[in-house]
């Protein structure tokens, strides 16, 4: 996270991404290990594969690998969805994952109908996961940046209606929500 924030790092960032990449190859080809450390190695591909997409904008193919890391981790959140369905943490980090790769999907593939079922799918995960647990702030937080790529997708488009429409339904949802430091 601190390496997004420097600027100039993008040849580390990128050193950082393949060696991390390589790591987590080789531990996720070991059958043995927790379904926990499943979990972080699927949330691992997934941050590096962000990282390298959302950092380089020079045409080195860094977009592409990223969205490849995007992939791997949400190929595996969704095994580890289906193996383990009463798991909300597993949904709760596809959710997110989706709606990173949306913005892939939209800016680099031109798929806004590709992007918006991707963001659509983000919601329905956090919408079940803030049904059986209104509290949830971490599902409810990418719930309210969902919506903003949404709202932000429609306003590519023009359709300020729409803009409108889902910006106002994501203020009247959360705005009792309380913000704990980590969000401010």
């Amino acid at each position: 996270d601190d390496l997004l924030k420097l600027p100039g790092a993008t040849a580390l960032r990128e050193r950082n991404a393949a060696v991390a990449s390589r790591y987590l190859t080789q531990l996720a080809q070991d059958g043995r290990v927790p379904v926990d450390v499943e979990h972080e190695i699927a949330v691992g591909f997934a941050r590096f594969g962000n990282a390298r997409a959302t950092s380089s904008g020079d045409g080195s193919g860094a977009v592409k690998a990223g969205d490849d890391g995007l992939l791997e981790g949400e190929k595996r959140l969704r095994d580890l969805v289906r193996r383990y369905p009463g798991r909300d943490d597993f949904r709760r980090d596809l959710a997110k994952i989706l709606a990173w790769r949306s913005g892939v999907i939209a800016g680099e593939l031109h798929d806004t109908k590709g992007a918006r079922a991707a963001l659509d799918e983000s919601m329905a995960l956090d919408d079940g996961i803030l049904k059986r647990h209104p509290g949830d702030v971490d599902a409810a937080y990418n719930r309210w940046n969902t919506s903003i790529a949404l709202a932000d997708m429609y306003r590519h488009d023009g359709d300020m209606a729409a803009v409108k429409r889902v910006m106002e339904a994501a203020q009247v949802r959360f705005s009792g929500l309380a913000t704990p430091a980590k969000y401010h």
